[in-house]
């Protein structure tokens, strides 16, 4: 995961190009890439993967589903270090007031 992490969001590469995907492979040690993404049990499977994400909540990567909290992008990656230390850490009066606040945005 890393690699795939790091070639889109930090190289900025896009592997959905034929040349993309095959820059991806070879860093992965895949061979034949665009055989793999286009098999019908590789496609079924995201499908499934995808629905239950949306299912749990996930809204975008990378996102992680700890003792029922989401915790989406890596900038949350301090929080999430925080809730494994201290699980009660939402349980917090400022946290529950921060549970009161107005939501800004939802995904429909």
């Amino acid at each position: 995961m890393r690699i795939a992490s790091r070639f889109v969001f930090e190289q900025g590469k896009d592997p959905s190009t034929p040349e993309g995907l095959q820059e991806l492979g070879a860093a992965l040690g895949v061979q034949a890439p665009e055989a793999l993404a286009s098999a019908s049990s590789v496609k079924d499977k995201l499908r499934a993967n995808t629905d239950e994400a949306v299912a749990k909540g996930v809204w975008g990567v990378p996102t992680f589903l700890i003792g029922g909290q989401l915790f989406w992008g890596a900038d949350s990656f301090p929080m999430m270090l925080d809730y494994l230390r201290d699980p009660d850490l939402f349980e917090t009066p400022e946290m529950k007031r921060l549970e009161t606040l107005p939501q800004g945005a939802s995904r429909l």
